[in-house]
């Protein structure tokens, strides 16, 4: 094989590599997936051409026609059914050997005669924990803290939801490679097997999708759920939200939906399950609110969310290293003086976008706005601004907050490095931390935005928002999960009663870049006569060491649209 024909080989390995990596950082968002997709199809070029190289080895066995067509269309066809076949095999078949297939079938239907009662039983108990958590009224955000008494009957209450949840895993799993028992030597034996393993999943799912939209507006009460005791870990109820909504569960309620409807005549014995399994159906389809009977409503969701856990500790590694990597050394546009003039302008709860051009970690974070965070202000500005609200009248806003909070007190109008004072609560690398408004608005451009609620509502968001103080930061970039945060998930946690902070599925992930919500932000105030935001300031960069000005409105609602590595024009425009 002479040089040309290694270069060739060469190309092919090397765009499909690339297109994986754009596909899994999410390079050109929103376009990777039509980048990645192009780049996958070009590869095959160069594969085609090395394989017509040698397309007279193909016409001599198989004649002109069918060698032409061989050589040069068969590899394209072929290869593409093969990734699908493989694809499909992999997410269906069990990929651990189980005991299932092994032993006789005397014993098989002596486990399933014990098994299948234990269904039905773990059915009834997976609804009757569920029900005993609703009817307690204890999930319900009341706007107060819960009791001591009322702790230790929620726990007491989660503790079974917990055991019995992790009972319905260990059914599940004795059953999940039913494939191995031949349909054709045992095929009621098959069928039943499937029955115990996908009722067990479906008991779990129900409960576990119910919860989650009970829970969803309670932060106090999750991180309450996700505390350790003496019979369960801690983060529970994070792992049972998210095996919700992952695109394995998905499939695997999809595809044993469609299966279900095959067996169930051969189930007659066991038709109460059978039935007991189609409201359980009825009841997670109410929930989603959408028919979730197809195979995987995105295929693209489900392929990016798989490739994002083997890529996640690359990407998580990049980031540690590039996190305070620039490619230029200037300062940056708008300086700590700056800010500390403007201070009086903010107050607590408002937002912050902010954008530091050419820093590494922008590579993986779509569009012009690549930064939240939220102001909260010092001890002092806490005070004065809430202090005619019902809930400072007998205590401070300060000491609110310190009390929900302890870790707050040592640090909260603390000063820094620099002397600035810790004013602002933001996720970064590092994890959840307080920072000062000078360090943490020293970028390139920097916008203000309010939200139009109440002081009351504002102290709740800021409460919300300490609730994960000292948190690490999520690699992961999932909304669904709150053990860890990125920095417009902290912002959503704090006012996620605005619709226009709710986050957006993508590559089966929730999340909200920050581009997101100025784009947003712009279609509101033209589309509504009271948007939920409201414009406070727009610090924009010239483009010339140590210059900016401070802008209207209009002139950020453009800014969104301005490209990833921008060069302003006249009109404001990228």
């Amino acid at each position: 094989m002479g040089f040309n024909e290694l270069a060739l080989v060469g190309l092919a390995v090397l765009t499909p590599v690339l297109a994986f990596i754009v596909f899994v950082a999410r390079l050109g968002h929103p376009h990777h997936r039509k980048i990645a997709l192009g780049l996958y199809l070009a590869g095959w070029i160069p594969f085609s051409l090395a394989l017509q190289r040698h397309g007279s080895s193909f016409e001599e066995s198989l004649g002109p026609a069918t060698g032409y067509l061989t050589a040069h269309w068969a590899p394209l066809v072929a290869g593409g059914f093969s990734l699908l076949l493989a694809w499909v095999i992999w997410l269906i078949i069990p990929h651990k050997r189980s005991f299932l297939g092994s032993i006789s079938e005397s014993e098989r239907a002596a486990l399933l005669a014990e098994d299948i009662p234990l269904l039905r039983y773990m059915i009834f108990r997976m609804d009757l924990v569920f029900s005993q958590l609703v009817l307690s009224g204890l999930l319900e955000n009341r706007g107060s803290a819960l009791s001591s008494e009322e702790e230790t009957t929620l726990r007491r209450l989660w503790g079974d939801f917990v055991a019995a949840t992790f009972e319905c895993d260990l059914l599940k799993q004795r059953y999940r490679a039913f494939p191995e028992v031949s349909v054709r030597k045992s095929k009621q034996h098959h069928f039943q097997c499937f029955l115990v393993a996908y009722g067990a999943f479906l008991a779990q799912y129900r409960a576990g999708l119910r919860l989650s939209q009970r829970v969803a507006s309670s932060d106090s009460i999750k991180s309450l759920l996700n505390e350790p005791s003496e019979s369960f870990p801690s983060q529970t109820f994070a792992a049972i939200q998210k095996r919700s909504i992952t695109p394995e569960s998905v499939v695997q309620l999809n595809v044993g939906r469609a299966y279900l409807s095959i067996t169930t005549k051969s189930l007659q014995a066991e038709e109460d399950i059978t039935n007991e399994l189609d409201r359980l159906l009825s009841d997670i389809d109410a929930v989603v609110a959408e028919d979730p009977r197809v195979f995987v409503g995105n295929p693209l969701d489900y392929f990016e969310s798989k490739a994002f856990k083997f890529w996640l500790p690359v990407q998580k590694s990049i980031a540690v290293h590039a996190s305070h990597i620039r490619t230029v050394s200037r300062p940056y546009f708008v300086p700590p003086e700056a800010l500390t003039e403007r201070a009086g302008m903010l107050e607590p709860g408002d937002i912050l976008l902010q954008r530091r051009e050419w820093h590494l970690t922008n590579l993986g974070i779509p569009g012009y706005w690549t930064h939240l965070a939220l102001y909260v202000g010092t001890p002092e500005r806490l005070n004065d601004f809430f202090s005619d609200i019902p809930a400072t009248t007998d205590t401070s806003a300060s000491e609110i907050l310190f009390a929900s909070c302890e870790t707050a007190r040592a640090t909260l109008g603390h000063s820094d490095e620099e002397g600035f004072p810790l004013a602002v609560i933001e996720a970064l690398r590092p994890g959840v931390v307080l920072t000062s408004l000078e360090v943490s608005g020293s970028t390139d451009a920097l916008a203000v935005l309010r939200p139009r609620q109440s002081k009351a509502k504002r102290l709740q968001g800021l409460l919300r928002a300490f609730e994960h103080l000292g948190k690490p930061y999520d690699y992961n970039f999932d909304f669904a999960t709150d053990q860890a945060l990125v920095c417009s998930e902290l912002v959503y946690k704090a006012f996620r009663d605005l619709d226009i902070l709710q986050p957006e599925r993508v590559g089966g992930r929730l999340l909200l870049s920050p581009n997101l919500l100025a784009e947003r932000f712009d279609t509101q105030l033209r589309d509504s006569d009271v948007p939920e935001l409201e414009f406070v300031l727009f610090l924009d960069g010239l483009g010339e060491i140590g210059q900016f000005e401070e802008a209207d409105s209009d002139a950020f609602r453009l800014s969104h649209k301005r490209a990833k590595w921008h060069v302003l024009t006249e009109d404001g425009t990228s």
